[in-house]
């Protein structure tokens, strides 16, 4: 997660030193001083229009040299044509400038973010009915508490709400938005994300705003970003410019960082390497994003489910990472102390036969004291287990694997956890349906049930 300098913030110290001027009693460049310190006018030298006494006098031939030459022209005294060698230098380096901004994602429209489809403008947000905008059959999810951008938003809502992001199709991506003041028939759709119709879905709240993760029908990295205003305004995220390429089965999962203020993205690269990496922007109002520092986090099987969870220890934020290996047995490593933990570890309690491409939900309930890791296994039953956070626990003490209520047709059906200080929430794309299991009690079996 860390930086090269091994800190979540990553932020060069320093600055520079504002009294090192060259002014300070030395000879301003180019200026030429006399022997006796005074500076010359005009630009002349000691030399000039003086006789040197020992040159030897011109010979004839000489002499006849110079009158055929003439006078050299002073070019200095011709403003036009100085002004002309001006501006075709001017009209030249605009030319330059022009045609490498043209040039889609070349150097400078990486360095500016200028593009035909970079994310300058805002995006086309209607509201519509769930009933007419169903997900596309198991429709990859995100969802997110909006504890940090509810609290900064301009038009809050009346009670902390849940939002869930799922695929219409199209490049269309629509909230569905769980609060008391929030009508449950309605969704907000946004157009032209470019986001493809098989995408797997990932959703952060910062403080910021949210945020909506997603592949391209190329298989890269994208985003978008909501702008804190009156006007339901999002717009695409700087993410794309990087050309992230991934592979083509990956799952998404993401996290803030800094208590909201940072925020990473894990996937998995493509084949041969096929490992789990993260991919992340170290401060909110910023337009960059950076590899994380370590690399490469672990080995996985093609279209693994990837899941993180985050919480604060001892003052210290904390993450642990999920994910398949090649048996189908989940694996954990975990960050803390600013660096992630060398060897994976197996989540105990996991069967091991969990189907490949099966999505992992994974969030910290109970204000930060549990982690809750759910899946559907091989007889399509949602399954679930926890762990405590607590210093010293072992991160891979899980507990035995329960089954609950709703089952799915599809392993690689969408899924999503997420948690909040009172209770626990789980959303399962089935076909075209989106279902909500809720409880106060994540160790329970017994949740309630719902359909979106």
């Amino acid at each position: 997660m860390a930086p090269e300098n091994g800190s979540p913030y990553g932020y060069l110290n320093g600055s520079a030193d504002a009294s090192g001027s060259r002014a300070n009693g030395e000879n301003a460049p180019g200026l030429e001083v006399a022997r006796d310190g005074n500076h010359l006018p005009n630009g002349q030298n000691s030399m000039t229009n003086q006789q040197n006494p020992s040159a030897a006098p011109p010979t004839d031939l000489e002499q006849s040299h110079t009158r055929h030459l003439g006078r050299a022209p002073n070019r200095r005294r011709n403003p036009l044509f100085w002004s002309f060698i001006l501006t075709l230098g001017i009209l030249a380096i605009a030319l330059v400038f022009i045609i490498a901004l043209s040039v889609h994602h070349g150097i400078l429209w990486r360095a500016w973010g200028i593009g035909e489809s970079l994310p300058d403008g805002t995006l086309t947000v209607t509201t519509r009915s769930f009933a007419d905008n169903p997900p596309v059959p198991n429709s990859g999810l995100g969802a997110a508490f909006l504890e940090l951008s509810n609290y900064f938003s301009p038009s809050p809502f009346d009670g902390i709400p849940t939002e869930v992001v799922y695929n219409v199709g199209g490049g269309t991506l629509c909230i569905h938005t769980i609060s008391a003041d929030a009508s449950q028939s309605d969704v907000r759709c946004i157009e032209g994300t470019g986001a493809k119709d098989d995408t797997p879905l990932t959703m952060l709240d910062s403080i910021g705003g949210q945020s909506i993760y997603f592949l391209t029908n190329d298989n890269l990295l994208s985003g978008i970003d909501y702008m804190h205003d009156d006007n339901d305004t999002w717009r695409l995220s700087p993410l794309i410019k990087y050309e992230v390429e991934t592979h083509p089965h990956t799952q998404l999962a993401s996290l803030t960082w800094l208590n909201g203020t940072s925020a990473w993205i894990h996937y998995q690269a493509p084949a041969p390497s096929n490992q789990i990496r993260e991919f992340g922007t170290k401060d909110f109002r910023s337009r960059s994003w950076y590899n994380g520092s370590t690399g490469d986090l672990g080995l996985a099987r093609p279209g693994s489910g990837i899941g993180v969870a985050r919480w604060i220890d001892g003052g210290e934020e904390k993450e642990q990472l999920f994910y398949q290996v090649e048996s189908g047995a989940v694996y954990s490593k975990t960050y803390k102390n600013k660096v992630w933990s060398d060897n994976p570890v197996a989540v105990s309690g996991a069967p091991d036969n969990i189907p490949q491409g099966a999505n992992l939900g994974v969030a910290t309930v109970g204000s930060g004291s549990m982690i809750l890791l759910a899946y559907v296994d091989n007889g399509g039953l949602l399954t679930a287990q926890t762990r405590p956070t607590t210093n010293g626990s072992d991160p891979g003490a899980f507990s035995t694997a329960k089954h609950l209520s709703q089952s799915s047709k599809s392993s690689r059906a969408g899924l999503a956890v997420v948690g909040s200080p009172g209770e626990a929430r789980i959303v399962m794309s089935i076909d075209k349906k989106i279902i909500g299991l809720e409880s106060n009690n994540a160790t329970s079996s017994n949740w309630t049930v719902d359909a979106l």
